[in-house]
């Protein structure tokens, strides 16, 4: 059965710890006081909701005033490939490593752990991978994107791309619509006999989380799922059909509205 994977993308990228501290052309690009500080307060594993551990973005955020410019300024559209080369590497044993990543990738890493355990490469690698974004190369989620889209690229098999939707993160309001009924254009025709998946994983995190209230309205269709996570958790959410189930619990009916 194809499967299909659409991906939104907010910023959390630039303030994650998504790069491994102990690669030297990692440290040799942040420079010996910032490489000081992303290796002890960003990519310490630390206690999982104490200030420089990995377990929440906000957290390191608060606590690396000076690499969140750092990294909005270097990274760009164009050098995510070379940036990809310097990804920690993933390890689903560690619980909390996945919470290193960008919230796109600790939410498709949780929830592949979940569903596969330790074959968690080969369940990622059965379906086509899109991260999605607007068409403005200067915009911080179509950088974001880019990135993500080469980190994951370098950790599994799975056709992975990034999607241009043009207007996707416009606060023009027509825009924003024009990029909204492309999104859910982009849902209808996956779903169709040309595309043919039988699985569609809406994917929304970031700060994009009206995409979910547009794709909520095919979920009376069981092709569709929204996988969310939360980012103060590693529990990950299924919603699909008249049921919602979230990490390893079991699933659970809800009542559709009509």
């Amino acid at each position: 059965m194809a499967k299909l994977m659409i991906v939104t993308v907010g910023t959390s990228l630039f303030t994650s710890a998504s790069w491994d501290a102990g690669n030297a052309g990692f440290a040799e690009k942040l420079g010996e006081s910032r490489a000081r500080e992303y290796k002890n307060k960003w990519a310490s594993p630390g206690d999982s909701r104490a200030a420089g551990g990995l377990y929440s973005p906000e957290q390191r955020k608060r606590e690396g005033k000076t690499l969140e410019p750092f990294f909005a300024g270097q990274l760009t559209a164009a050098n995510a490939a070379e940036w990809a080369a310097l990804a920690a590497p993933h390890n689903p044993k560690q619980n909390r490593y996945n919470m290193r990543y960008s919230a796109e990738l600790a939410t498709i890493l949780g929830y592949a752990k979940n569903e596969a355990g330790q074959d968690w490469k080969s369940f990622l690698d059965e379906y086509a991978i899109y991260f999605i974004h607007d068409n403005n190369e200067t915009q911080p989620a179509h950088i974001a994107a880019k990135h993500n889209c080469a980190y994951l690229q370098a950790m599994v098999n799975a056709r992975v791309d990034a999607l241009e939707i043009p207007h996707l993160s416009s606060s023009v309001p027509h825009q924003l619509i024009e990029g909204l009924k492309k999104f859910q254009q982009l849902l209808t025709e996956a779903a169709g006999a040309k595309e043919g998946y039988g699985v569609i994983d809406v994917v929304i995190s970031g700060g994009y989380k009206i995409y979910g209230l547009i794709a909520f309205g095919f979920l009376t269709s069981p092709q569709y799922r929204i996988i969310y996570q939360h980012e103060d958790s590693e529990q990950v959410l299924i919603l699909q059909k008249g049921s919602i189930k979230i990490g390893p619990h079991p699933e659970t009916t809800i009542n559709l509205i009509h």
